[in-house]
Parts: C-alpha cells; sequence; structure tokens
C-alpha cells in the first residue's frame, strides 16, 4: 500500500512538471544546449512504444528480487497487472523467505545506497532512516 501511494506522488510530480522552480530553469537552460537530461529520458519511456507506457509490472513495484542465482523472484502486489499475475508463483515468499516489503525495502536501499555511494553524506542519512525505522517495527512487535 505504501509502494503505491510512493509511485502514485511521483506520477503526479511528473504530470505536474518540476517540484523546484530552479530545477526547472537549469533543465530548460541544458535543453537550449542540446543537453539530454534525465527528464528527457524518462519522457521517451512514458511515451512508450504503440501505446504500451508500462514497464515491467514487477520491477516497477520493487516485487522483483535478483539478489542471487536463484532468482528472479517475483511476488504479487495489488497493482500487479492480471496477466502478470499468471506468471506469479502461488507463494507469499521469495525463495530466501523475504516477504514483499522485505523485498521492496531491501531493492529500495540498494538502488539509494548505489545512488548516493558518491555522497557518503547523503548514503549514512539514509541507513539511519531505514535503521530507526527496523527498530520501530521491532518495538511495535515486541521483537
Amino acid at each position: 500500500k505504501n509502494m503505491r501511494n510512493l509511485l502514485n506522488k511521483e506520477k503526479k510530480l511528473r504530470k505536474k512538471g518540476f517540484a523546484d522552480k530552479q530545477i526547472e530553469e537549469t533543465v530548460g537552460f541544458l535543453r537550449q544546449k542540446g543537453v539530454e537530461t534525465v527528464w528527457d529520458v524518462q519522457a521517451a519511456y512514458d511515451s512508450g512504444l504503440f501505446g504500451l507506457t508500462e514497464r515491467c509490472s514487477f520491477g516497477s513495484h520493487g516485487l522483483c528480487c535478483r539478489n542471487c542465482n536463484l532468482g528472479p523472484c517475483r511476488l504479487d502486489g495489488e497493482d500487479i497487472p492480471f496477466h502478470m499475475k499468471l506468471a506469479v508463483p502461488k507463494t507469499s515468499r521469495s525463495t530466501c523467505g523475504k516477504t514483499a516489503d522485505q523485498i521492496v525495502s531491501g531493492m529500495f536501499l540498494q538502488t539509494v545506497l548505489r545512488g548516493t555511494s558518491a555522497h557518503v553524506g547523503h548514503a549514512i542519512h539514509v541507513a539511519k532512516a531505514m535503521i530507526n525505522h527496523i527498530q520501530k517495527k521491532r518495538n511495535e512487535l515486541g521483537i
């Protein structure tokens, strides 16, 4: 449910444009100079081929784990289209026993940390936020 909310917020921001005026001005300047930006590449994906704008539903929802040679593990999610559900095994856990929430949070954390590895300060903030969240969940569950 939380992942769906995040994806919906992201889609709304994409339709709206830029959340920050300075970024909008910078991207406009770069486009005038002929520099392709991440927004241009994403727009190409969003335009789709033959009207197909969805990428892999499992990967788009973070429900695809490729961390070992037994994968990719694909778990069912509420927003997965019916034709994709046919490719999902009838299990609620991956081969190694992770739930959908564990796969999504783990893959998200790996992606963020790869992107922030050049900026260690950002990576530390992300790691601390995840640790705080895990500790909060442990307290809620009485672990």
